[in-house]
């Protein structure tokens, strides 16, 4: 059974992607890519902090390189990882729509 894709708005509504209106859909994909290295970024830092947590020396090793190999990653391809905008660029790719297939700064 595959999970329904949804996306949180800023008030805290949960829309289903396939709801989102054209203009919304568009708008998010560009929200992600211009957010692209400040979310590489958190996630790197969530993963820090998980990663002191961690007890055992080939645990923390396999943190660490896990750290190491997302902040090499250029922001673009990390973001084309995650299942959010996976589900954001499928549903506009499924729609026909015209969105930016790279962020701008790249």
């Amino acid at each position: 059974m595959s999970k329904v894709a949804t996306w949180k708005t800023k008030d805290g509504r949960v829309l289903k992607v396939a709801d989102m209106e054209d203009s919304h859909l568009i708008n998010t994909i560009k929200y992600m890519q211009r957010r692209a290295e400040h979310i590489q970024w958190k996630d790197v830092l969530q993963m820090s902090r998980f990663a002191d947590t961690l007890n055992g020396e080939m645990a923390v090793d396999c943190a660490e390189q896990s750290i190491v190999e997302l902040g090499d990653m250029h922001p673009e391809d990390y973001l084309e990882t995650l299942p959010d905008y996976q589900a954001l660029v499928k549903e506009a790719t499924r729609r026909k729509l015209t969105f930016p297939r790279e962020i701008d700064n790249r």
